[in-house]
């Protein structure tokens, strides 16, 4: 197996400068399409107060506004809720949760809208290696 150093090619883009240096970069996207943003705003739209009562027509993404353009159908009437920033990366955490998808619970959290959906970006860094001793591996 070749060394692998930050200037290999299967690396290149997985380190931002500020962790150019870290031993170990734990970066998770998730990619939610149209289908898991309507889902997201049905069932956990309401717990962050986003989500009047009715049914999600469609979700509609903004790149330009960085939010989630959401129409809701709500007693006849379409209504139109935006969501974005850490409203919208509270309501897609909450909905991994949901349909039971891990995330880590300690990382830097990034969201970014596309034309497509949005992606939220889970990133751990380990800043030095600890020391591990052989005897606290005993009994794993």
């Amino acid at each position: 197996m070749p060394n692998a150093t930050p200037d290999a090619p299967a690396l290149r883009g997985a380190f931002d400068e500020q962790d150019a240096e870290a031993p170990l970069v734990d970066r998770r996207v998730l990619a939610f399409r149209r289908a898991a943003l309507v889902s997201a705003m049905e069932n956990c739209g309401r717990v962050l107060g986003d989500m009047p009562p009715g049914a999600v027509l469609s979700a509609e993404p903004q790149p330009d506004r960085h939010q989630i353009r959401f129409v809701v159908q709500q007693d006849g009437t379409p209504l139109v809720r935006c969501v974005g920033g850490s409203r919208l990366a509270a309501l897609l955490i909450a909905w991994c949760g949901l349909v039971r998808i891990p995330l880590p619970a300690r990382a830097a959290k990034r969201i970014v809208v596309d034309e497509a959906g949005a992606l939220l970006t889970f990133t751990t860094t380990l800043r030095r290696v600890p020391r591990v001793f052989h005897h606290d591996l005993r009994g794993r």
